[in-house]
């Protein structure tokens, strides 16, 4: 699975119309939703996504403040492939980019309510009562980066390591630590979590969501 990040300049034609096709397929098509789906928010928009041999399977766009938010924003979040841990991944990467382009302290969605407990995993509170946006249930929700959270000047302390289940191999340098992503060996029914997310005792969710203790974690030294 290969990771792209673009800048809309920096698009090809060609991966500007296979965004656009999983996009109208999922927002329009699937949800039986029309609306303008493609507006001017992706000219100054970064569009990340993981693609393999079968196209692409995550996606989203990376916003600056001012763009549709007076925060930084993350939007048009999908995963094809449900329940395998991209959408978790493709959110975790949007914030670390929101972080690494536009220095936020703050990441501010609109989601729709059915997604709340998926976005609530990844550090989001609901912030606004529920209205609807062309025709959907819809809620604001914000990220905020903690006060403990890792940050350039942090030092890794300790990482404490055990197997990922479903990729071994993956690795993310989260600003001057390495992260070890996992999930508990033998844990069937987990379920992946986003590399920026914070937890209690100072610890930082190295990439996912903890079902035992026996996890991966990074503590940091302020």
């Amino acid at each position: 699975m290969q990771y792209i990040v673009k800048h809309f300049s920096e698009l090809t034609i060609e991966e500007l119309l296979e965004i656009y096709k999983l996009r109208v397929s999922v927002f329009v098509v699937e949800q039986k939703c029309p609306y303008q789906e493609v507006d001017d928010a992706d000219r100054n928009s970064y569009h990340i996504w993981f693609q393999d041999e079968d196209g692409i399977q995550a996606y989203a766009r990376v916003m600056d403040g001012g763009v549709t938010f007076a925060e930084p924003s993350i939007g048009r979040i999908i995963a094809k492939k449900r329940r395998c841990g991209l959408g978790s991944k493709i959110v975790s990467n949007g914030i670390q980019l929101a972080q690494e382009r536009f220095h936020a302290k703050q990441i501010k969605i609109a989601a729709q309510t059915y997604a709340i407990p998926f976005y609530e995993q990844a550090g989001f509170r609901v912030i606004s009562e529920p209205f609807l946006d062309v025709g959907v249930p819809h809620v604001l929700m914000l990220w905020e980066q903690r006060k403990n959270h890792p940050s350039t000047e942090g030092t890794c302390r300790e990482t404490i390591h055990c197997r990922c289940l479903y990729r071994p191999d993956f690795f993310r340098q989260s600003s001057s630590c390495l992260c070890v992503g996992t999930l508990a060996a033998g844990t069937a029914d987990a379920e992946s979590c986003h590399g920026e997310q914070s937890f209690r005792n100072g610890f930082h969710c190295a990439g996912t969501r903890w079902l035992s203790t026996a996890l991966v974690y990074t503590k940091w030294r302020n």
